[in-house]
């Protein structure tokens, strides 16, 4: 029963810590100081519980009711603890987000229910060491309860605060926690011996304590360099950072179950030693080994998931776990397998009671983790690197070996000398390592891309990357592509910068955020202006300048500060209030992005508007389901009703005002006239010279949106929002934006629309016609791209100025080129050939000058026996191409066949003359016309 109970709080600790550090994140922000502050203080909390644990006062008392009183408590603190952050929240903005303040107010929210949590472990020991070997003993309890750890990280995001919401995850964990309290406290109690052994000399624990400190630090370091890593296997999200937590805590789970079933507790001091020793030495050698085999990591995941298959999220996480497995699991069951064997080592040594020796070295152990989650990220990462980072951890990990191993069994100088200089020599051989770790580089390869790498650095806030692709620049952050610049993209960007600006009145004051490469930034402070930038990756500012052409040099302009936080958290702390605030392309399905896409967070945007003032934000139409996108319209219009859903190209625009929009051309126009030469640069590029130019990106306004809507749709919160798990919810689409578009074309109404705002009816027909031709579904690849290209053909007729229309029919018409010459051979020779005849016809008449399509058009003429057809687009392709032999021979057979044999005659020996060795092909030809033009008339 007792295993039975430590499984179930084991999960239960890891559904309040998630929730607990959840609620904690919105209050002191995303920062990576924020969140290493909230982990380090959970840490420290549990290590004050192993000291407390072993405390001689609770030895009173019978292990069973310190355990069932403990977890009683923490279920009483979870009930209280939103009220709890609530009111740390309100402190916090008050004194006006200080670090100091951050810590101790972390410390307050966490230090009593860790304290609890810890003091479990040592308590429990007490009664279950009398049964057997204390190493193996603990091992096996502290494997236990790490076993339910896993299953509770895991199933915490995905499941529960997926199914239910935070708030409700936490009250099904507090329900848990009382039937853990009534089970502890009904079970029969056996009597315990009494502990008479000495306390021993407190010298030697603290050399046992430098090592568990140590074993500690490196565990909990290598695991805040793996997230950084594993980003890119794992995907960058909510989901992904429980697959990776779950993976090392199995491993930790793993290795105290394997210590459990073999472990040396019966062993000599000095085999326990050479145990540990070779135990580090194996961790550190997987650790560097591993850093080569991260690059193969995604084909590792491709082939999981053709055997496990991923379009469930339990598949989707099993595959995840087997690709992170493969660099985490080893080194962390070797974490998992040495925290008993040093409990083992100090009872050897010491005599210690049990209890306390379970207290002590996981206190340290702990303690360690704390400097390990604090340093790793803020300091080896940036000093480092993620490579040289693992390299030295790794080489930590055999000195802390080598260092017990001689304090048990000392070595002798020569031993000690020779050690040395191999140590020297490893850490100088592998210092030689390239820095940059190679697997945040894999768009250089993945896919087929073979791009050119512009930018690099990992920082204490993430790893920034930039690559040339072709024509496009792309900026990735932890290996998200944040920036790409191609045409869609730089559009959308300055058009979130200039369309509020310009629907705004006067506007002074803006907040951007999100800065990335700096595009929407460089098109803000064109304005008259002034900038507070805030981006949580501040590494951005030296990755600007490489775009320098789409950002105009804004890293030269002097109207804006970067701001180093998490925008959400910088509103909740600002004193200022803005005209303008915008927010700029940051997935709702990337790592903590949710937060900006919550009720919340809108009403904090327009707490922090003036009066007249305007907020943008993008949404995306990719990579989330209909319903997520619909929920996130429901939830901006809940606190805007004065909003405006605006359409790019391949994504969308969200507008929202805490006055009446201005929404008319001759406002647009009075604004045009007033705005600077290097404004009207960039609103050229969009396109934008005009009142009712800017007007025709608008679909939706608020009463549109509403109806759109309507309380079909959940509204999304702090405590239950499913964009948060956009990529589970997405599982099974291969692309969510035509089932999006599906959902908004029946609403809209283009006539309507054009009277609303007086503007030509043609440009709102366009934009709806340009929306048709990305709302295609079929799974035919050629089928969707023709019936795309004929409404977006129809589109540029309607309005032949419309770039973004222009450039979706540009790049849509070489996809259908390129499918149709990849797969015309298949449909005419197919038992359909007709089928092909509608999209050559339609290539013909959009390329009249591209003999491939004339000719293609002519061939299935042939096929279909329409001669006299035939012969006007093989007559195009010859006079365009008039050295090609097949264009030459198929255009004679069409003459031949439509009773032209002199022409025919005249085409054969033109193809001869072209292709002299074809001769004998031709010859034959040539002779059998030559007799029908011989033979007298019938």
């Amino acid at each position: 029963m007792i295993y039975f109970l430590f499984f179930t709080s084991g999960f239960t600790a890891l559904l309040y810590e998630v929730v607990w550090e959840r609620l904690l994140h919105l209050t002191f922000g995303l920062s990576t100081y924020a969140v290493t502050t909230v982990t380090a203080s959970f840490m420290l909390g549990l290590a004050l519980g192993y000291l407390v644990g072993q405390s001689r006062r609770l030895t009173y008392y019978h292990p069973f009711v310190v355990y069932g009183v403990a977890e009683g408590l923490i279920g009483v603190f979870a009930l209280i603890f939103p009220w709890l952050v609530q009111l740390i929240d309100t402190i916090y903005v008050a004194a006006g987000g200080s670090f100091i303040f951050k810590l101790l107010l972390s410390l307050l929210a966490l230090a009593i229910p860790s304290t609890l949590m810890g003091l479990t472990l040592p308590t429990l020991a007490r009664a279950v060491v009398q049964d057997g070997p204390v190493g193996k003993r603990v091992g096996l309890l502290y494997a236990v309860n790490t076993t339910g750890s896993v299953l509770g990280a895991f199933f915490a995001g995905v499941f529960f605060i997926r199914t239910y919401g935070a708030l409700q995850t936490l009250w099904i964990a507090t329900i848990i926690n009382a039937a853990i309290c009534l089970i502890a406290l009904t079970q029969p109690r056996r009597t315990l011996p009494p502990d008479t052994r000495s306390c021993g000399s407190h010298s030697p624990l603290s050399a046992f304590h430098i090592f568990a400190f140590l074993t500690g630090f490196i565990g909990l370091a290598l695991e805040i360099l793996w997230f950084r890593t594993l980003v890119t296997v794992v995907s960058n999200n909510t989901y992904s950072f429980a697959v990776v937590l779950a993976d090392v805590l199995l491993g930790l789970a793993l290795g105290a179950w394997l210590y459990a079933l073999i472990g040396p507790s019966r062993a000599s001091a000095q085999t326990k030693a050479t145990v540990f020793l070779i135990v580090e030495m194996i961790a550190a050698v997987f650790v560097v080994a591993s850093i080569t085999s991260l690059n193969h990591l995604h084909a590792i995941t491709v082939d999981l998931s053709r055997l496990v298959g991923g379009n469930h999220w339990l598949g989707l996480g099993l595959v995840r776990m087997g690709a992170a497995a493969v660099v985490t699991l080893l080194p962390a069951m070797a974490s998992g397998f040495v925290a008993p064997l040093l409990i083992d080592l100090a009872r050897d040594r010491l005599q210690q009671p049990a209890e306390r020796l379970a207290g002590t070295i996981f206190a340290a152990n702990t303690l360690g983790s704390m400097t390990g989650a604090l340093t790793g990220g803020l300091i080896l990462i940036p000093l480092f690197g993620l490579s040289h980072g693992m390299v030295f951890l790794a080489v930590l990990s055999i000195l802390v070996g080598v260092l017990l191993f001689s304090l048990v069994r000392p070595l002798s100088w020569v031993q000690i000398t020779m050690g040395s200089v191999l140590t020297v020599v490893a850490v100088l051989t592998l210092w030689l390592l390239p820095k940059d770790l190679t697997l945040t580089k894999w768009y250089d390869r993945f896919e087929n891309v073979q791009g050119e790498l512009l930018f690099y650095r990992e920082g204490a806030f993430g790893t920034v990357a930039v690559f040339q692709l072709g024509d496009v620049k792309e900026l990735t952050i932890n290996g998200i592509e944040e920036v790409p610049t191609h045409r869609d993209a730089v559009a959308t960007f300055k058009l979130l910068a200039h369309f509020p600006l310009l629907l705004h009145e006067n506007p002074k004051t803006v907040l951007v955020n999100a800065v990335g490469g700096g595009i929407t930034l460089g098109a803000v402070t064109k304005h008259e202006v002034t900038v507070d930038a805030v981006d949580i990756v501040p590494d951005v500012r030296d990755a600007m300048t490489l775009f320098d052409k789409e950002n105009d040099n804004v890293t030269q302009r002097t109207n804006w500060r970067l701001i180093a936080d998490d925008g959400r958290h910088f509103l909740k702390i600002t004193p200022q209030w803005y005209d303008v605030i915008t927010a700029d392309a940051t997935h709702p399905a990337a790592a903590e992005s949710w937060v900006l896409y919550t009720q919340e967070y809108y009403q904090l945007v327009k707490s922090k508007l003036t009066d007249k003032g305007i907020f943008a934000q993008w949404v995306p139409l990719h990579n989330m389901a209909p319903a997520d996108y619909m929920s996130v319209l429901r939830t901006f219009h809940s606190v805007f009703p004065e909003a405006l859903l605006l359409f790019t190209n391949r994504y969308t625009l969200i507008v929202g005002g805490k006055a009446t929009l201005p929404l008319t051309v001759a406002h647009f126009d009075q604004r045009l006239a007033q705005v600077n030469a290097d404004v009207r640069t960039d609103l050229q590029y969009l396109g934008m010279t005009s009142g009712q130019e800017a007007l025709k990106y608008i679909i939706f306004d608020g009463p549109g949106i509403d109806k759109l809507v309507r309380d079909d749709y959940p509204i999304l919160t702090d405590n239950h929002t499913s964009v948060e798990f956009a990529e589970l919810n997405r599982l099974g689409m291969p692309g969510t934006m035509p089932f999006i578009l599906a959902r908004l074309l029946p609403q809209i109404q283009p006539d309507a629309l054009a009277t609303q705002y007086g503007i030509d009816p043609k440009l709102t027909l366009s934009r709806a016609l340009l929306m048709r031709a990305k709302a295609v579904g079929t799974d035919d690849p050629l089928e969707r791209s023709f019936q795309s290209l004929r409404e977006v053909d129809q589109a540029s007729r309607l309005a032949p100025e419309d770039g973004d229309i222009n450039y979706y029919k540009q790049i849509t018409t070489l996809e259908f080129l390129d499918l149709l010459n990849a797969r015309y051979a298949e449909l005419l020779n197919s038992s359909t050939p007709q089928t092909l005849l509608p999209k050559a016809g339609f290539a013909a008449q959009l390329q009249p000058q591209n003999p491939f399509v004339q000719e293609l058009l002519g061939v299935t003429l042939l096929k279909l026996k329409r001669y006299d057809e035939a012969v006007v687009p093989l007559e195009a392709a010859v006079t365009i191409k008039t050295d090609d032999i097949n264009y030459l021979s198929n255009l004679a057979f069409a003459y031949d066949q439509v009773g032209r044999p002199t022409d025919a005659l005249r085409v054969l020996r033109q193809a001869k003359a072209v292709k002299p060795e074809a001769g004998k092909f031709l010859d034959e030809a040539i002779k059998r016309i030559e007799q029908k033009v011989g033979q007298p008339p019938r």
